[in-house]
């Protein structure tokens, strides 16, 4: 997802938009849509048969912690998702002849958009991928 307001930087560059722009792409060769569909489909089969077997008087419990449990998995592989795309991201723009280390830079300037909602690894984390 590309926040549009990015663009509207006057201090983005294009090395800040193929940034962007790598990262996203990387999700589409990584086929990670394709991924979580396939994931999302087997979790709530599991889901349901779990749900259909909880006692009456209980459902409610197992229908959270199923839901729960599903979160969890779902942070986990989202997580694995955006370090594989800002790795594939980087190899896209070091081919295209943009400094790979611009990385954090353009990252940087987008910090005001909350973790926990973007599940996008931290600063640290891409500098660590970068090395």
């Amino acid at each position: 997802m590309i926040y549009a307001r990015w663009l509207e930087k006057p201090d983005f560059t294009d090395a800040d938009v193929a940034t962007v722009l790598a990262h996203e792409v990387g999700h589409g060769l990584a086929r990670h849509s394709s991924e979580s569909l396939s994931r999302s489909i087997v979790l709530g089969l599991l889901g349901g048969i779990i749900i259909s077997k909880a006692d009456p008087v209980n459902k409610v419990h197992v229908i959270k912690g199923v839901l729960a449990i599903i979160d969890i998995i779902n942070a986990f592989f989202s997580r694995r998702r955006e370090v594989e795309a800002d790795r594939i991201g980087m190899m896209l723009m070091a081919a295209a002849g943009y400094d790979p280390r611009r990385v954090c830079r353009s990252f940087a300037r987008n910090i005001s958009i909350p973790r926990a909602i973007t599940g996008q690894p931290t600063l640290l984390e891409r500098k660590e991928l970068r090395s």
